[in-house]
């Protein structure tokens, strides 16, 4: 249990940093910067994601909905977690 909690809180914050970075150095939206961010970390995620109600590129009113949709799915429990 503890390698668990210890893979999902390296996840999340690989996560957060990736965001930050495309948050703040390249003057996103929220809802673009998340997209990208799930891009890098999980392109099978994000392509089954793309297009659908919880894709917030384009509306950043769905950024709860996206959030709660990658979480339900075990993104940061993966061990193939990219960098």
């Amino acid at each position: 249990m503890d390698n668990l909690i210890k893979l999902q809180e390296s996840n999340l914050i690989k996560f957060q940093e990736k965001f930050k970075y495309y948050f703040e150095q390249c003057n996103l939206r929220k809802g673009q910067a998340y997209i990208n961010t799930l891009h890098d970390v999980d392109k099978e995620l994000y392509v089954k994601l793309a297009g659908t109600e919880y894709d917030c590129y384009y509306d950043d009113n769905k950024i709860s909905k996206f959030l709660e949709y990658i979480i339900s799915s075990n993104l940061f429990n993966k061990k193939q977690f990219v960098q």
